[in-house]
């Protein structure tokens, strides 16, 4: 997992935010484990009632014709990238800041950011002065999405270029509060090329689709007599 960085002196917040990042490494592992199960039903042509419903949750947070074995692989990859960081204390460390000095890190940063991770960086910052940081499903997508842009995957945000609010470009985000970026998020899914490496669908789908099957699919380890 992240380390605790600055400004954990509350134990309290670092607990919150461990959690979080435990639960967002867990709904990966249990996306992977989909995954890769239907790619390997597709290749095989034995598609059972599990595959198929992987394949049309796929298509609901990707788009449609979305669901191929390759781009299914290529997803798996990208949270196994991110669990990479997420369980990773000793190089990779989170922050915790009031909104002041998270914006003077985070300069042009809407108002609406919870987290920033540079790309490519072992760093992540957490803006406590956001409306929503107390609940935890915010946090724990928060702190998925920001670990699809540390190192490993350093993945980028869709933008559209030149369109800006607050000298930030207006991203494809699906809890945009106003200036384009939710809508954006919707009409990305006509180009699964984009979704298909844009943080916030690769959240969405590990987040918002099929948790219970998923997580109740997950081989248990076995205890030990």
């Amino acid at each position: 997992m992240y380390g605790k960085g600055e400004n954990f002196d509350d134990r309290k917040r670092w607990e919150r935010v461990d959690k979080a990042q435990r639960g967002a490494a867990a709904l990966n592992d249990a996306a992977i484990w989909r995954l890769k199960n239907a790619a390997d039903a597709m290749d095989n042509g034995k598609l059972d009632s599990a595959s198929i419903r992987t394949m049309e949750d796929f298509e609901k947070a990707f788009g449609d014709e979305a669901a191929t074995a390759a781009n299914m692989r290529g997803v798996a990859q990208r949270y196994e990238q991110a669990n990479a960081a997420l369980r990773d204390t000793s190089q990779f460390k989170v922050n915790a800041h009031n909104s002041k000095e998270f914006y003077a890190i985070r300069t042009g940063a809407s108002p609406d950011s919870m987290g920033s991770a540079p790309n490519g960086s072992t760093r992540m910052d957490l803006n406590f002065g956001h409306d929503d940081i107390g609940k935890d499903e915010k946090l724990m997508w928060t702190m998925a999405h920001e670990a699809l842009h540390g190192r490993g995957s350093a993945l980028r945000d869709y933008k559209i270029p030149g369109v800006t609010r607050n000298d930030d470009e207006i991203g494809a985000y699906k809890f945009d509060r106003g200036g384009g970026g939710r809508k954006l998020f919707e009409e990305l899914k006509d180009d699964p090329g984009q979704t298909l490496i844009n943080p916030d669908h690769l959240v969405s789908f590990a987040q918002d689709f099929g948790l219970t099957e998923a997580l109740e699919a997950l081989p248990r380890p076995r205890r030990k007599r």
